[in-house]
């Protein structure tokens, strides 16, 4: 059965700022946004039936360096801008924009 389902994106680990995140195979990702009881999601075209797997999502803050190559295998998901920095909101720090990347 089809439906669109979300998942929270974990905060990564380390310097990779990659969050795994267990999608149903040929699950279609459509979007990314803040949600104030989960910080970030994403939201997608899911086959309910079908075996879940891996998907890696590549979280980046403006300004942040990156190598020449860092985004190969990757394509662009959204820019989630974070909440005002005054109020607590979920695991992401406040105040700050990321982009997301999702594994092809």
């Amino acid at each position: 059965m089809k439906r669109i389902l979300k998942y929270t994106v974990e905060p990564p680990g380390g310097a990779s700022m990659i969050s795994m995140v267990k999608l149903p195979q040929g699950a279609r990702v459509l979007s990314a946004g803040v949600q104030s009881s989960s910080g970030i999601v994403i939201w997608a075209l899911t086959d309910t039936t079908a075996n879940v797997r891996p998907v890696n999502i590549k979280v980046i803050g403006t300004g942040w360096p990156m190598v020449e190559d860092e985004l190969d295998g990757y394509d662009f998901l959204s820019t989630v801008v974070m909440p005002d920095p005054d109020k607590e909101q979920g695991i992401f720090p406040d105040g700050l924009v990321w982009h997301l990347w999702v594994q092809r």
